[in-house]
């Protein structure tokens, strides 16, 4: 718990390098994800159209 309160004040304050990072890379797995959601949308539409 007291990893997860310090780690909550790093990303509010940006003391830590390590912290920005993990933000960055959830920011990126969010947005992977959303790309992979709308390519295997408009790949079933494709499919779905054959």
């Amino acid at each position: 718990m007291q990893l997860l309160w310090s780690g909550t004040i790093d990303v509010l304050f940006g003391t830590s390098g390590i912290a920005i990072d993990v933000v960055f890379g959830i920011m990126c797995l969010l947005l992977i994800s959303c790309v992979v959601r709308i390519a295997v949308r408009v790949f079933l539409t494709h499919c779905g159209s054959l």
